[in-house]
């Protein structure tokens, strides 16, 4: 228990150096240590189709300029690829309308599979102003979240079925799965020191024809009520409903200062409009909002750092509150003792107590879909 506290009284007195120091500093985003990995690609025995074998080379061409735009080389708006996703401006969405428009989906034998595989998030293009549907309350650009921290990268990753070795807790979605996705926001401070890691794990059940055709009336209806433009249309076969379990919450590199499961269960509907080896489009089947993946190497290693994260067993919540409650206990005393550490006490009693509320009343960063 005293190592415990010991760990967590050196990540808070470290927390308590950023607010010192200044919240400022951290609200640029810098380029990704992703940048110039994506030269090389796994192939996938499968691919998706394109309309006819003549516009392979096109589309070919289209994806290269997408690729392009994305790194910021061309005259898409571009982004930190693997960090913050990027916005996208009209060229960058003709392109992936462009490709929408040659996809024609994969083979109905095991039709899931050319999908899976490991990807950064690379832009979103948002169905209206304002939204945040990459990271929730932690990558919100006005949330405490990012005046602290600094989006290291965002992923999404699609997995064979309990490729994670967390069995599906319903027989049903274990019979029905096709595989499982892992949402990953990397999250960094003081140059890299302090690490947050928010994890959302969750299975992946194929919608059939009756459930696509009411998330379609679902969200006309929502348009039409709203005064909008209905962004969601026709959902394909290629979609599902990701049932996530509750975000787990890792402090540290390697998760050994607080590791956590906090918040509500939740899930989403995730159309794919586009697929290839080297990128991937979905589209929200409630909202519309569409998303460029950027497909990763199996073997690097930054994608693959969740893994052992998520392997750890996550502490109760009253265990946590218990190692809170040390740390909270080890900072008063130290103030009252020491006056040369008064500082020091009272800022670590000061995070702790912080910490202790974020556990008992924290979401795990889930924002409700309205």
């Amino acid at each position: 228990m005293h190592a415990a506290a010991a760990r967590t009284a050196l990540l808070l007195l470290s927390i308590s150096a950023l607010l010192t120091l200044c919240a400022n500093a951290f609200c640029v985003t810098s380029r990704s240590k992703l940048s110039g990995r994506f030269s090389q690609h796994r192939r996938r025995s499968t691919t998706g189709l394109t309309s006819t074998t003549g516009d392979v080379d096109s589309t070919d061409q289209t994806v290269s300029e997408l690729l392009k735009a994305l790194d910021g080389d061309g005259d898409g708006g571009g982004g930190a690829v693997g960090a913050s996703p990027s916005g996208a401006n009209e060229r960058t969405v003709s392109l992936v309308e462009s490709l929408e428009d040659s996809y024609l989906g994969t083979s109905n034998n095991d039709r899931f599979a050319p999908l899976l595989g490991l990807y950064a998030v690379s832009a979103v293009l948002p169905s209206k102003p304002g939204d945040n549907p990459v990271g929730g309350k932690w990558t919100r650009k006005e949330g405490i979240a990012q005046k602290l921290l600094r989006t290291r990268a965002t992923y999404q990753h699609l997995l064979p079925v309990n490729s994670t070795g967390y069995l599906p807790t319903s027989a049903n979605y274990a019979a029905s799965a096709v595989g499982e996705a892992v949402n990953v926001i990397s999250l960094e401070a003081l140059f890299g020191l302090i690490r947050l890691n928010v994890i959302l794990r969750g299975d992946a059940i194929p919608l059939s024809n009756d459930e696509r055709k009411q998330c379609e009336e679902e969200a006309a209806s929502r348009a039409k009520e709203r005064g909008l433009v209905n962004k969601v249309g026709k959902l394909s076969s290629l979609t599902v409903r990701a049932k996530f379990d509750p975000p787990r919450i890792a402090f540290g590199r390697k998760g050994k200062i607080l590791n956590l499961n906090l918040g509500p269960r939740s899930s989403v509907v995730l159309d794919t409009t586009y697929c290839d080896d080297k990128v991937r489009v979905g589209k929200g089947g409630t909202s519309g909002t569409k998303f460029v993946f950027r497909s990763l190497r199996s073997d690097d290693e930054e994608p693959n750092e969740w893994r052992p994260l998520l392997a750890r067993r996550p502490l109760r919540k009253s265990k946590a509150l218990i190692v809170l409650g040390s740390v909270l206990g080890w900072g008063i005393q130290s103030a009252v003792r020491d006056p040369k550490a008064r500082v020091a006490g009272i800022s670590i009693s000061a995070v702790a107590s912080i910490v202790g509320a974020i556990v008992v009343f924290s979401s795990g960063g889930i924002e409700q879909d309205n």
